[in-house]
């Protein structure tokens, strides 16, 4: 030991062998021995028993490397400054570290340690890259009002993260095994929280993502608590599972927050949400019989895509309205004419079941018949009917005229007078023009009423086969963008 002083001390740094085994007071005058030689603390495999408490030192210049070792007791470093680069890469903390208020000026390296303890980095601040990549928390974490003034890697490229949230993060598996809470805190530049596990609460309360914060694959066993939250430029929650909901109220988006592909165990919240970002949900996977899966109250964030047998699993028929007019609108600003019409079309839908009377009665035709003219199927299916009941009103009437006649059979009679209806029907529905002529009696005589009324049905027939052909063509126009621009800059 006393030679490692010595060569540190002159400024050489002296590489330690495996296991070596330090008290937590000879390490603190290790640093300190950096310090005044000017040299480095560089140590690998050390095996550090008892505490070891930096305060003393206050501002620590030079760069602290010690990885794959091993503290046995306490580290704090509490309102300690650290000039230089800290790498404590591979490292393991088996009691509680105590880093509140402390300042990581360079880049601060954590990857692939293990913290078996409470770890507190409350109202701490990184200047430049702070990293526990693959890292993994037995106990609670704190991080509130820490400052990430440059990227926060909480990532995992351990693929055991992909387990379904049904079971626990493995023993090896890096995760937060306990709580964690960001509450207030500050993330300046990327954040980086993909493939992570969370088997706690985890807690984001008021924190402020100036760039993309990224959860993609992460798997959170409990509660994830995103309220008052601000995205400076959106959050990716692709494909990760939520076992135990989430909430997002109050929290603002100035970029896009997907959550494409994701896998909902509770229900999300994501009242008064904000901002001019766009929410994207689409493909969600749900286990969960209870209809309804979203709180959307008051949401005023820019633009919202999201199909709409996502949107009938919000909660409360008014909200399902306010959500559908988000969708409506932020589907035709996209481009996606197919998803903007279904939102209208059941936008309506919801607005017809508040109708009463004749209204209703109005309304139920625009939806059955009309479909809102947003959805051409409907017209064309009732077109199809139309025709086939105009057929079989003419094959009744034949069959009327023959009455007491025994002429033929009835069977070929019954073909025959289909066909021949079906015929007559398409070809009154194919005319341009109605085609009638005045009604005349027979051998010069005025006309009788019965001729007056079957003309007056002719004609109504042939005006309800226009009038579906037009509202047909209409859906149609209004599925194709180009079309659909100059109808809604007319209208």
């Amino acid at each position: 030991m006393q030679l490692v002083l010595v060569l540190v001390v002159a400024g050489v740094t002296a590489p330690a062998m495996a296991q070596q085994a330090i008290s937590g007071p000879d390490f603190v005058r290790l640093v300190e021995a950096s310090l005044a030689g000017g040299g480095d603390v560089d140590e690998v495999g050390l095996a550090v028993a008892g505490d070891v408490d930096l305060r003393s030192l206050q501002s620590v210049d030079r760069p602290i490397r010690c990885s794959q070792c091993r503290f046995g007791g306490a580290f704090n470093a509490r309102d300690v400054r650290f000039g230089g680069i800290v790498d404590l890469t591979g490292s393991t903390f088996v009691g509680s570290v105590d880093l509140r208020g402390a300042t990581f000026d360079r880049i601060a390296i954590f990857d692939i340690s293990r913290f078996l303890s409470l770890v507190d980095l409350r109202t701490a601040r990184f200047g430049d890259l702070a990293s526990f990549s693959n890292a993994r928390f037995f106990d609670s974490a704190r991080f509130d009002r820490t400052a990430f003034n440059g990227r926060a890697l909480f990532s995992s490229n351990d693929p055991r993260t992909l387990r379904p949230v049904e079971e626990k993060c493995g023993s090896a598996q890096p995760a937060f095994i306990g709580s964690v809470t960001f509450i207030g805190t500050l993330f300046e530049d990327r954040a980086d929280f993909r493939q992570r596990c969370f088997e706690s609460t985890a807690t984001f309360t008021g924190a402020s993502f100036g760039s993309t914060v990224d959860f993609t694959r992460s798997s959170l066993f409990k509660k994830a608590d995103f309220a008052q939250a601000t995205f400076g430029e959106g959050a990716q929650f692709r494909i990760t599972d939520f076992g135990g909901g989430a909430t997002f109220e109050g929290a603002a988006s100035e970029g896009e927050m997907n959550f494409g592909g994701s896998t909902l165990r509770a229900r999300i919240d994501f009242d008064g949400l904000g901002g001019s970002g766009a929410l994207l949900i689409d493909d969600i996977i749900s286990p969960l019989s209870d209809d309804v899966l979203y709180e959307m109250n008051n949401v005023s964030i820019g633009s919202v895509i999201m199909s709409t047998a996502q949107v009938k699993r919000i909660g409360g028929p008014l909200v399902q309205q306010n959500v559908l007019e988000l969708v409506a609108e932020s589907a035709r600003d996209d481009g996606q004419l197919s998803l903007a019409n279904d939102a209208q079309f059941d936008l309506l839908a919801l607005q017809r079941a508040e109708q009463t009377g004749l209204d209703r009665v109005w309304w139920w035709l625009g939806e059955r018949v009309g479909g809102y003219l947003v959805r051409p199927i409907n017209p064309i299916i009732a077109l199809l009917l139309a025709v086939l009941g105009g057929a079989a009103v003419r094959v009744g009437w034949s069959w009327w005229k023959r009455r007491g006649s025994s002429v033929g059979v009835p069977v070929a009679h019954l073909i025959d007078d289909s066909f021949s209806a079906l015929a007559a029907s398409t070809e009154v529905a194919a005319r341009g023009k109605p085609g009638i002529e005045k009604p005349a009696g027979e051998g010069g005589k005025p006309a009788r009423k019965r001729d007056y009324l079957f003309a007056l049905l002719r004609f109504s027939e042939w005006f309800v086969y226009r009038l579906l052909v037009v509202v047909a063509l209409v859906g149609v126009a209004r599925s194709i963008p180009v079309i659909r621009e100059l109808i809604d800059a007319v209208f």
